[in-house]
């Protein structure tokens, strides 16, 4: 499953990515969150994750109410109901010291 909300459980968010990788990010790690029009970005201490695709209001809605997410990739377009997000990208930027960015 692509997106799923959890009201209690994981002290976090995990993502999830295309070749199977995932990571879980604390929340008290968690900066903010912005959506734009088909790009949500989650803002860490220490490096961002940006997913693309549509319905991203639902997932950003969870997150505003305190929910923890987990967020794939959905890669055989099982969200395709109008009630769930679709996934179409998700990309780990990590921070260095001096301020790059490196996709992962």
């Amino acid at each position: 499953m692509p997106y799923t909300s959890h009201s209690s459980g994981r002290a976090g968010h995990m993502f999830v990515f295309a070749e199977g990788s995932q990571i879980v990010i604390a929340d008290n790690l968690f900066v903010q969150a912005k959506l734009t029009n088909r790009t949500l970005k989650f803002y860490y201490t220490f490096c961002e994750v940006e997913i693309s695709g549509e319905r991203l209001d639902i997932i950003f809605e969870s997150i505003a109410d305190g929910r923890m997410v987990t967020i794939s990739k959905d890669n055989d377009n099982a969200s395709m109901r109008l009630t769930e997000p679709r996934i179409t990208n998700l990309v780990y930027l990590s921070h260095d010291e001096s301020g790059r960015r490196d996709e992962i």
